[in-house]
């Protein structure tokens, strides 16, 4: 961002030299300060943003990167999956999302989840599970549904 920044100051060539210098006149000047300020404002609003963020919820799985977000909802997922990642392919998470007509085939989906640093096996099985049982739902977020989950993905599901 920072190098990006560079080309919005304004400089002029340094007469009889082969350097440039910052040009310090009247608009130019207020120009070179307004854009290192504005490139401030974006790195602190990046930083406070809390971005990437993973959300699990009563309406599906969302996932804000640095510039937008993408959501699947519970109901459009098909039973059984996804496969837990593994190797190379454990920063993604692939759905499989019900056909848009009755006779079509899945929808496969592809869900980045390398940037916000979660357990990619944790994940698949968390998904897997909501989609089997939709009247947990409610529950996401809970410290016990938390407890179930976690007993119910490492294969010893609660009672």
């Amino acid at each position: 961002m920072s190098w990006l920044a560079g080309g919005l100051l304004l400089t002029e060539r340094v007469p009889g030299e082969d350097g440039v210098r910052f040009f310090e006149s009247g608009a130019a000047l207020v120009w070179n300060v307004l854009a290192v300020v504005a490139v401030l404002v974006v790195v602190v609003l990046v930083l406070l943003d809390d971005r990437p963020r993973l959300t699990l919820d009563e309406t599906g799985i969302t996932v804000r990167g640095l510039v937008r977000g993408r959501t699947v909802r519970w109901d459009r997922l098909l039973p059984g999956g996804p496969a837990a990642p593994a190797g190379k392919t454990a920063a993604t998470l692939v759905l499989s999302e019900q056909p848009r007509t009755p006779a079509g085939r899945p929808v496969p989906r592809s869900l980045a989840v390398g940037p916000v640093h979660v357990d990619a096996v944790f994940l698949a099985g968390s998904v897997r599970h909501y989609v089997a049982y939709p009247e947990r739902r409610s529950a996401i977020g809970t410290t016990p549904e938390l407890a179930s989950l976690r007993a119910t993905v490492a294969g010893t599901p609660d009672v």
